[in-house]
């Protein structure tokens, strides 16, 4: 009878590794996959119109599992908006230092001034981090940027950006309110909501990388559409990847040992739509290429980082002897 109840509980813990290994394989290849598919089928951009929907339902979920964010800021908030607003002009300073050309220079301009990205939390919170962090940075970031890209840019376009604030929040407004307030409003009236996330992580996680495979479609047709020569492609790709690099980087380190993940995830992760749009709007698809191309480098960071948290918990999960 012992032994049948001990080969039972081994039984038990071969499927709890068989399941993690699993749940690894699919977070890490499924990001790979999506990227992939995306890059081949750029025909998949006549239905980008899904990736605002997609976006408010997966924030929604990420939403019930949060407490009010403000009692996370940090000094680091104030330093990753201030590397925000400083590493896409000291990108394009140094590239027209150096030689550049215009259109680089520009290219990376607009990918280092991206704010956080809209699925910042919904990543960190597949990272088992502190979301509620990464929610407080990105409306920081994206607030602090909408008040300060008209101002900043006619510096280095030759357009002008009146109306930019305004297209900004008509841009954001709904896919991060509606789902932040209908979240806030379950959660108070009905308590039991908030164990939704949990329940959910995969289902989350298939929705982003169906939205990952639609923004790199539309990145790859935009890409199939462009006449930029080879030459120019190779540089801003070799641009966006260094930018990328350092946001990371940095925002690790402007964390410090509390939210250093959070604090790097906010930073590198970004929306890069939106700077896609003020690129095409004010300056030329040419320019555009520079968040095109970070929205590959900061998902393969992403796949990366998914990669290297899954490791640990596989390992526990080998070494936790079977419960029963």
């Amino acid at each position: 009878m012992g032994a049948f109840t001990v080969s039972g509980w081994e039984s038990k813990g071969k499927l709890s590794v068989m399941r993690q290994h699993s749940r690894s394989f699919f977070r890490t290849g499924g990001i790979f996959l999506a990227i992939g598919i995306g890059l081949l089928c750029p025909s998949f951009h006549t239905v980008s119109f899904l990736i605002a929907p997609l976006l408010m339902l997966m924030l929604f979920f990420v939403f019930l599992r949060i407490s009010a964010p403000l009692h996370t800021f940090r000094g680091s908030h104030l330093w990753l908006l201030g590397w925000n607003l400083g590493v896409g002009p000291l990108a394009y300073g140094v590239i027209r230092y150096c030689g550049g050309e215009e259109i680089l220079a520009l290219a990376a301009l607009m990918a280092g001034l991206s704010p956080t990205g809209t699925a910042a939390p919904v990543v960190m919170g597949f990272l088992d981090g502190k979301v509620e962090y990464v929610i407080l940075a990105f409306l920081i970031s994206t607030l602090g940027m909408t008040f300060t890209l008209p101002f900043l840019l006619p510096y280095f376009l030759n357009a002008d950006t009146s109306g930019l604030t305004l297209a900004i929040f008509q841009s954001l407004g709904g896919i991060v309110f509606i789902p932040l307030f209908s979240a806030l409003t379950l959660r108070k009236w009905w308590p039991p909501a908030r164990q939704w996330y949990r329940k959910t992580q995969n289902f989350t996680f298939l929705l982003w990388i169906t939205t990952l495979c639609l923004m790199v479609a539309n990145a790859s047709y935009f890409l199939h559409q462009n006449s930029t020569s080879w030459v120019i492609l190779l540089e801003i790709l070799g641009v966006t990847g260094l930018i990328c690099l350092s946001n990371f980087g940095m925002g690790y380190l402007f964390g410090g040992k509390e939210f250093p993940h959070e604090c790097s995830q906010a930073l590198g992760q970004k929306n890069t739509s939106l700077t896609f749009y003020i690129a095409i709007t004010y300056a030329s698809p040419a320019v555009a290429l520079g968040p095109c191309m970070y929205i590959l480098w900061h998902n393969l960071w992403n796949a990366l980082q998914m990669a290297i948290h899954q490791e640990p918990a596989e390992k526990t999960a080998e070494k936790s002897p079977p419960t029963p």
